[in-house]
């Protein structure tokens, strides 16, 4: 074993350690970041930024905004007339 076994978040083997767990976060995180990136959207593009923002609150945050964007504009499409009989 080199010096570097215990160095980090990982543990000795690439064991997750409380540290690495943070990091991560859980599915809670994920849920909370996709609601808040839903319907607060771009607003939350700025949280995404912060160093202690789990990974997958982040993963949430941009999967959130994605779908309501594309809710947004497929709803936008109902309104739109393409017809050209003018």
């Amino acid at each position: 074993p080199g010096a570097a076994a215990g160095i980090g978040p990982w543990g000795a083997g690439g064991a997750p350690t409380p540290l690495r767990n943070s990091l991560v976060g859980n599915d809670r995180d994920f849920i909370w970041g996709f609601l808040l990136g839903f319907f607060l959207g771009f607003v939350m593009l700025f949280y995404v930024a912060l160093p202690t923002t789990p990974h997958k609150q982040k993963l949430g945050l941009l999967t959130g905004m994605c779908v309501g964007h594309a809710l947004r504009m497929k709803s936008n499409d109902a309104f739109v007339d393409d017809s050209f009989d003018g």
